[in-house]
């Protein structure tokens, strides 16, 4: 089970918050800070405070990281993009269609209307 772990000093006091990183509800996760570390887990940097919980930043490339392109998800993207696009048409014929019935009628009732009133 994959889990990020954040972690942030509010009043005071420090607050964690762990995320399942597979979840449906986490949309996207953005690397905004690399450091060097020599551990697996940083949970020593619980205790420390001030310079001592610094760590040594490391340069990367930020765009490269960060945008991860899945092309079946572009692909599903694109389908359902065509089949709105579809619908979106079909529904304007519809209404096209239902427009022009109903001006037919409009001019049907007013033709009715004045044969009825020349008479």
């Amino acid at each position: 089970m994959s889990r990020i772990t954040v972690r942030r000093i509010a009043s005071g006091v420090g607050v964690e918050k762990s995320f399942l990183l597979h979840s449906p509800l986490v949309l996207k996760v953005e690397v905004t800070k690399r450091s060097k570390v020599r551990r697996n887990y940083l949970s020593y940097m619980r205790e420390r405070t001030g310079k001592s919980a610094r760590l040594t930043g490391v340069e990367f490339d930020r765009d490269a990281v960060n945008t991860v392109r899945d092309e079946a998800a572009e692909q599903e993207e694109e389908k359902l993009k065509e089949e709105t696009a579809k619908a979106a048409e079909a529904d304007a014929e519809k209404k096209a269609a239902e427009d022009a019935k109903l001006e037919a009628k409009a001019e049907a009732a007013l033709a009715k209307h004045e044969d009825t009133a020349k008479e």
